[in-house]
């Protein structure tokens, strides 16, 4: 057998040097150039891509803030305008409440004096009719205070 005669180790020494050699310098020649080349390619691709969506990020976080802030001052713009539309209605109603609480006085103080004239009418009334009828009214007064039993 080859393999344990002494002779051949030279021979399966140098080829084997000189395979693995010619291997190791296609690979360092060939493969390496090949595989950094893709691997810079991939790399330069990967962050390219990460600087798209980093830009992308960048932008929706702005687009986002500048959002927020519109929706803010549109708030706080109608806020406003419902603020003065509120304190616009309470001073219609304060001044309808006080055009009727006048209006109301007015009113009492008209029927107050149709009252007093009524009253006064009656009285008159009153002093017209009494003379003529006192008699009959003091008869009939005399006549209900005897029908009272009670102690004086």
């Amino acid at each position: 057998m080859p393999q344990f005669d002494i002779s051949f180790y030279p021979s399966i020494i140098f080829w084997l040097i000189s395979g693995f050699g010619l291997c190791v310098l296609f690979i360092k020649n060939y493969f390496l150039p090949r595989f950094q080349q893709f691997n810079t390619q991939r790399h330069q691709h990967v962050e390219s891509k990460k600087q798209s969506y980093q830009e992308k990020v960048s932008l929706s976080s702005t687009l986002v803030y500048e959002y927020k802030k519109e929706l803010k001052e549109i708030k706080d713009y109608h806020c406003k305008i419902l603020e003065e539309k509120i304190e616009k209605l309470r001073k219609e109603h304060q001044d309808k409440i006080q055009f009727l609480e006048k209006k109301l006085e007015q009113d009492r103080l008209v029927v107050i004096e149709k009252w007093e004239t009524d009253l006064k009418k009656i009285e008159k009334d009153i002093l017209v009719i009494v003379p003529h009828h006192t008699a009959a009214i003091e008869k009939k007064f005399k006549t209900s205070l005897e029908d009272i039993s009670c102690p004086l």
